[in-house]
This record gives C-alpha cells, sequence and structure tokens, in this order.
C-alpha cells in the first residue's frame, strides 16, 4: 500500500490538478486506514512494537490531512483520538512512560481543538 504513487500533472492544468489532490487525499487516508489496522491487530497480539510504528504512521498521515484539509476534522479526529489512547497504552505496555503522558497531551490538545470547533 505504501509503495502506491500518483503522477501530478502540470501546474498549468488546474481541473487536473485539483483532480489529482483529491486522488491523493484519499490514497493517504486508504494508506492510513491500512496502518491502522495492522496496528490494531498488532495490539490485540501484544506486538507493541509493530503497533507502535504502525499506528505512528497512520497517526502522521491523519494530523497532515487535518492540518492542510480542515474538513477532515470531523472524520478524523475520532480515529486520533483512539490511536493516542492506543499509542499511549503501548509504550505503557513498554515501559516507556514519558511517551505515554506525551500521548495524553496530544490527546487533550485534540480534544481541546475538538471543543473549540464545536
Amino acid at each position: 500500500m505504501d509503495n502506491q504513487r500518483l503522477i501530478k500533472p502540470d501546474k498549468g492544468d488546474k481541473v487536473k490538478l485539483n483532480a489529482y489532490y483529491q486522488q491523493y487525499n484519499e490514497l493517504r487516508k486508504i494508506q492510513a486506514n491500512a496502518h491502522y489496522q495492522l496496528a490494531d491487530a498488532c495490539y490485540h497480539i501484544k506486538d507493541f512494537v509493530t503497533c507502535e510504528s504502525s499506528l505512528t504512521l497512520a497517526v502522521k498521515q491523519w494530523e497532515k490531512l487535518v492540518l492542510h484539509n480542515p474538513e477532515y476534522q470531523n472524520e478524523l479526529s475520532p480515529l486520533l483520538l483512539r490511536s493516542y489512547e492506543t499509542l499511549k497504552l503501548c509504550y505503557e505496555a513498554m515501559g516507556k512512560l514519558q511517551m505515554a503522558q506525551y500521548m495524553d497531551t496530544r490527546k487533550t490538545k485534540l480534544l481541546a481543538t475538538m471543543n473549540s470547533n464545536s
């Protein structure tokens, strides 16, 4: 999934460029969801290292999507909240308590942003 690429059109063709960015955003969502599903499976079998790795990739994609496309906020915020919580649990299981605390901080910031947008 991570090796899927799109060919970017010339900058002069606005219609093709807009279509490209829509496809690119959808591809990023699909890639992030694939990593999320892998992380969820790894969490359930207690493979916390792989879970952390896959969730981190998913979170980065979702955060970029929300940053550059605020219209995704409502769709992706619940996934980010669950991911932060799962990452916190992974870090606690691996003894990385500072990272677990950092996930709490990120979750709190996201909740504050969600509440201020409501």
